[in-house]
Order: structure tokens, then sequence, then C-alpha cells
């Protein structure tokens, strides 16, 4: 420990050594001391962005003493405000609560978006007002919705619309109100089913004096009403236009003759938990109905017949609902393999009866190319790209579902980009895949990775069927349309991170990607391989094409709408966070006379990577000297390389300005370089002061020395600060522009 503390201080600096020494400290805190220390930083230092708010929009209902449904029509009638939010007795408001909720809405006025449906964190607090056990959920997600009631018992929504589910609550014979967690879970589904759009906010603004518990006959209760009210909107359909019914119903697919009311028909099983998480003793599995469009199994392979065999075989063993394809991609298997890579597939033919491509296209491995190709020669109206080490195994599914048709209903949904499933390693227990995180320190991660599955972790991470940024492509299923409609696979990203872009472009383009719990498969990746991350060149390689990945989705840049900042970023298992979460940090627009400034760069390289309005305004971006090219640091930095650089001086006087010049913007790199963002409108002129935080990937990922870890910079700040009108966003280092972005919108 002490060797590499003194390591890290010799080529990171003791800036970064005292970061490291942070974490350290923090990973042996329990989650509780951890969410204290956000409690005492984080939440104080965003209460600005709220504390002129004088006129409420948000006005409560206490569900406690109200127990039939005419009643409770009737309050919420009388209610002036836009928004009504229930409470009871179990659980009480932070003091600020409807304060921050009106703020946050008259900022998302202000950039044109409409929100019917606002909810927030939870915890929980003692007699003493103690706060732990903080609940940090994620953005909007249908699908996790349907499972579980991940959005629990706080939240606010438009009048008109809770007025719209009491009626139609009313109209399904529901008079008395016996369970008000019930009452308002039946009304979130209501809106998520009617496309009401739903905002997170990312701060625990309720607070349980106890557990709130949701049992078994809740969500039986609740899967029972889900059939019902979807069968309800399939009706609606069917009596609509044919044509529209249709475009609805299976929007991209051809299905001239489907009947879209039983296209839309669905099945819910409920599932006990072994042991209840965070009061959820059960959760709901849907099964979509299809009409058995025929689904092409794209599978790359090269110089492995063993596996493509296994994979064959269990294909043909456990799918016997669904209609499907093969198209095996082999870019350059010896003459032996692929001899009886072609004899294997002939004996598949003649024993399963279903078409197989064989396409041979012998070239260097790229992952992206190989699926794209098989992807051109498919015929299905879905694509599902398995691994060759990926095996099929039996799952409990209904009766009429195997595990393919489970992922092609999910794909078929409207809402609906890219599907993927639970993967175990081959000893059944262990982890592979539960979704793909963009952690804002670690990058893309598979969270609880080699975690037992033995027991439900996390948000009901390995058990409820939920929407997530994105998942692995050694199984993912997509419909052709949609594949296509985003471009397919990014062929720029060559080994990694390729299946991840390409559900940020899907979620980009407004479907959400789906892991389906209920199907889980065995990868035949190792248990004990090394990452990417234990082989230098591995590891550079891994990171340039994540910066590739954010560069092409710079709103993305650090953040997982599915996964709360709130959450560790290092640790890959939804701790509590134990550092500031910066996203929550505002800055002040201290409006200037004028931005007449030099642009220059002075050896030091930028660049403004995002710039986001939503409920706030969001700037990214990195700078840095450029003296690693003089020191050779990107493949070492060695003396000798070090050497090299400065041999080309003309004299020695020369010789030691450069050695004062690099070890100057050395240690400017090891703290980070101090830099602002200007903001230059029509009539007004904003100065904003960033802050930099360290990233110990930024050297491997920008390919500098490993001392520039406080490149990155960042700045927020509160749309109520910045007069309303379009901007040139410009950054500003020692008085002169270092880098410029194109004109941005605030309304």
């Amino acid at each position: 420990m002490l060797s590499n503390g003194i390591k890290i201080i010799k080529n990171e600096g003791l800036r970064t050594f005292r970061h490291v020494l942070k974490e350290k400290l923090a990973e042996r805190k329990d989650d509780n001391y951890r969410y204290w220390q956000i409690v005492k930083t984080t939440e104080k230092s965003i209460k600005d962005s709220y504390k002129d708010v004088t006129e409420l929009d948000v006005d409560l209902i206490d569900l406690t003493n109200i127990r039939e449904l005419s009643r409770l029509r009737e309050r919420v009638a009388d209610i002036k405000t836009d928004l009504v939010c229930f409470v009871d007795e179990r659980f009480y408001l932070e003091s600020d609560c409807l304060n921050m909720v009106t703020a946050v809405l008259e900022s998302l006025k202000r950039t044109g978006k409409d929100v019917d449906v606002f909810y927030a964190d939870e915890d929980f607090i003692d007699k003493k007002n103690n706060r732990y056990n903080p609940d940090f959920k994620a953005d909007f997600s249908f699908d996790t919705l349907l499972s579980y009631n991940y959005i629990g018992e706080f939240w606010c929504a438009k009048k008109d619309k809770i007025l719209r589910c009491i009626d139609e609550l009313e109209e399904n014979d529901l008079i008395n109100i016996e369970n008000p967690s019930l009452l308002k879970y039946k009304m979130l589904i209501l809106m998520a089913l009617s496309d009401g759009k739903f905002y997170h906010i990312n701060r625990c603004l309720m607070h349980k004096k106890e557990e709130i518990r949701y049992n078994q006959a809740f969500y039986e209760d609740a899967a029972a009403f889900i059939k019902k009210m979807w069968s309800g909107a399939a009706c609606e359909e069917s009596d609509s236009e044919e044509s529209d019914c249709k475009e609805s119903a299976c929007e991209d697919i051809n299905c001239k003759d489907i009947d879209c009311k039983e296209f839309r028909k669905l099945e819910v099983r409920t599932d006990k938990l072994e042991s209840p998480v965070s009061g959820h003793e059960a959760v709901n599995h849907i099964f979509y109905k299809t009409v058995n469009e025929k689904v092409s199994i794209i599978i790359p392979s090269k110089d492995n017949p063993e596996l493509v065999n296994k994979c064959l075989s269990a294909i043909k063993t456990y799918t016997y609902v669904s209609n499907y394809e093969i198209v095996l991609v082999d870019n350059g298997s010896s003459e032996e393999n692929k001899a009886k890579i072609e004899n294997l597939i002939k004996k598949f033919i003649k024993d399963s009866g279903v078409n197989v491509k064989y396409i041979f296209d012998k070239k260097d491995f790229n992952f992206a190319y190989m699926c794209n190709l098989g992807a051109k020669n498919a015929e299905g109206e879905y694509l599902l790209f398995l691994n060759d080490d990926v095996e099929i195994i039996e799952n409990i599914l209904p009766q009429n579902q195997d595990w393919l048709s489970v992922l092609t209903g999910f794909a078929s949904q409207k809402r609906t980009g890219s599907v993927g499933v639970k993967l175990l390693y081959p000893d059944k227990k262990h982890i592979q895949h539960v979704g793909i995180v963009n952690y804002e320190e670690a990058g893309f991660a598979h969270v609880f990775a080699r975690e037992e599955d033995e027991k439900p972790l996390g948000h009901l991470r390995n058990r409820a069927d939920m929407d997530c940024l994105c998942v692995t492509a050694a199984c993912v299923l997509v419909s052709t349309n949609k594949f296509w409609q985003v471009g397919g696979f990014n062929e720029d990203l060559v080994v990694t991170h390729n299946d991840v872009e390409l559900g940020l472009k899907l979620y980009e383009a407004g479907y959400n990607n789906v892991l389906v719990n209920s199907v889980k498969l065995i990868h035949h990746e190792s248990l004990t391989r090394g990452s990417d991350g234990e082989d230098e060149k591995k590891s550079r390689r891994n990171m340039l094409e994540r910066e590739l990945t954010y560069k092409l989705h710079p709103k993305l840049k650090k953040r997982d709408p599915f996964y709360s900042p709130y959450l560790s970023q290092m640790e890959f298992n939804e701790r509590v966070n134990y550092a500031l979460v910066y996203e929550e940090e505002l800055s002040e627009a201290k409006e200037i006379d004028s931005c007449d400034f030099i642009c220059s760069d002075e050896g030091i390289k930028a660049e403004i990577t995002s710039v986001v309005v939503e409920d706030k305004l969001s700037i990214r971006g990195y700078a840095y000297y450029g003296c690693d090219e003089l020191d050779g640091s990107s493949k070492g930095n060695s003396k000798e390389n070090l050497k090299q650089g400065l041999a080309a001086s003309d004299n020695n006087d020369n010789k030691n300005n450069n050695k004062k010049c690099l070890r100057k913007a050395r240690r400017a790199n090891r703290k980070g370089l101090r830099v602002s963002y200007i903001l230059k409108g029509e009539d007004v002129v904003y100065e904003i002061k960033a802050d930099n935080k360290c990233d110990r990937m930024a050297h491997q990922r920008f390919n500098l020395a490993s001392h520039c870890n406080y490149a990155e910079n960042y700045c927020n700040v509160a749309l109520k600060d910045i007069k309303a009108g379009r901007y040139e966003v410009k950054m500003l280092c020692k008085g002169r522009i270092i880098a410029k972005k194109s004109n941005i919108t605030i309304g």
C-alpha cells in the first residue's frame, strides 16, 4: 500500500493521491455514512436553485381518511394548483419539497418540456431526524414500472391526468380505496399506458417513517389490472380504422393479416421473491403475444466448431415456438474448421428443418462489421445477435412461449429498441450480465458482474424486467427496421462499445432498451478471465473506443438515465456513492461587460465536449497542456523519450527553457487547468466558473501522460439565472479563448 501510494504521488501528483486515499477510506464506510455525506454537502449546494420560489404549483391531498373514490374525485377537483400530490400518515415530505417541484416545473417549461408526472427519491427517517437507507431511483422506465412499483408512494401529477385516472378506475368498478398504495400504483400504470410524460427529480424528497411493503397479493392485483387495461387499449385500437390500428399496435412490422386485438394480448406472471428488497416481496413478468414473425439469429464466429455445435444444439432443443433462421458469419476459420462447421450446419438443417446461411468472409476481426454483414443477409423481421459461446438453457415460461418468443414479444412493442437477457457463467450461479451501466468514473460496465444470482440484488436488477441504457451484444434482439433506422452497428468501433453505441442510438431515437430477467442463458466466458483494464494495450484500445462513443453521444457522457448519480460509480454494485455528485453542483452565471478575449491556445489542447439544456444548463469539456508529445509520455513517459524530445533544441538555453516549460505544464496538468465558460448572447454575456474532477482513465482515453487526471472540467447553472436567447459557448483560460461550441438555445 505504501509503495503504491508513493508511486501515485510521483507519477500522478499529490492531489490524485488524496483523491485515491479518499476513495479507499470511503469504500470501508457503510452506505448510511456515505448518504450522510451527500446530505451534508450536495443537498445543501442545490438549494439555491429554488430558494426564490414563492407561489407553489402543487398542492397536497391526504389519503389517510379517504376511502371512497368519489370523495377523492371531489377533493382533486377542488385543487387550484397545476399539480396534485397524495400523502398519508406513513411518510412525510422534505420541508422544501413543494418548492423544489415548483422550481423544476418552471425550469422545464422554459425549455419547452411538458411533464405530466413528477417523482423523486426517498429514504427513511428516525425519531431523531436521522436519515438513512436512501432509495435512489432511475429516470422513467416504462417496463420497470410494469414489473414493480419502483416509483413508490411520492409523486405529483397534473390535476386533469389524475381526474381521468379516477374516471377510468370508477368505470372498472373500483369504488372503495382499500389500499392507497395499490390505488396510486394503478394510477401510475394508467398514465404510463397512455404515454404520460414522467420526470425524475434526483433528490430524496420523501422520508418514510416505516417500511411500506408490497406483498405478492399486491402485485397479483396489479397484474390483473395491467392485463385488463392492456386489453381495453387493444379494443379501442381494433374499433378504430384498420390502418390506424396496425400502425399503433405493431408499428414497423409488415402485418396485413394481423388481428390487432389479438396482437396486443399479454400474459402477466407474478413471481415471489426469495428475500424482499426495499419492501417488494414479488415482481410481475410480462409476456407479450406475437404473430410468430421470423427471427434471424446472427452468430459471429471463427475457428470454434465445438462452440458452434453446442450453440446450435441448444437452439434446436429449446426453440420450439418461434419461427427462425440462422445466419452464421465466419471471418476466416481455417480450412479444417471451416469443413467441420459446414458439416455441423448440414446436420442441423437435416435434424431441425431450419434454414442456415453460412457466410465466409475472411477479414481482420471487426465484430461490428460481422454483425452488420449478417444483418444484410438476414430475412427476418427481427434480428437476434448471439455469441457462439452463449448457450440456450431451459427457462420457466408460459406454455405458449419459448425464450425467443419472449424476447420477440418485447421487441414488437412500439416503445422498445433492443432486448437483452440475464447471462450467467457456466456454474449457473454467478452473473455475467444484467445490463450495462454508464458509470461516471468507470465508463460502461456490467453491473453486478461476478455476483451470485441466488438473491435479489440492488434495485431488483437480477429479478425484474427493466429498462436500461444498453445491453450486451452477446445476446441482443432488435426489430430489423429499428436496427437499420439507427444505422446498425458502428464499424469504427471494432472490438468494444459497438453494442453500447447501438443501445445509445436506439435510446436517443426514443426507444427503451429492455433487460428481460425472466429469460436466462449461459455465457461460456471464463469467470476468471482478465479484463481489458489489466493489459495496457487493451485498456488504451478500450478507452479510445469509449471516448469515440462519448463523442458520438455527448449528451450521455458520464450520464445514465437508468442509474442514479447518487449510486456508486466505481464499485458496480449499486451502493451509495461516496463522493460529491457534481452533476448537482450549481455555479453562478455572472454577467460581464463583454467577451473580447484573444483566441489563443498557448500550447493548451481543449474541447467543449457537450452542452445540455434540460432542467439546468450543463457544460463539459477538457483542457490540458499539450506537453506530452515533447516528453513521449504516451509511450510510458520514459527518460529516454524525454531526452529525444529535448534534443531538437538549438542550444542549452532552449533546453533549459523547455525543461522549465515541461515541469510547469506537468504541475498544471496534475492540478487541472482552471477554466471558465463564456455564454455570449445578442445583448448579454455571462461567465460561469468551471471545476475539475479526477478521472484516472483520462490519460488512456485522450492518449496522454498519466498525470493528466484533471484534464476534464464541468459546470452546471440554473436556467433561471440566464436570460432566454441564443448563445455561443466559449472556454476561457488565463484570459484567452481556447475552445468554442456552436450556438445553443435557452428558452
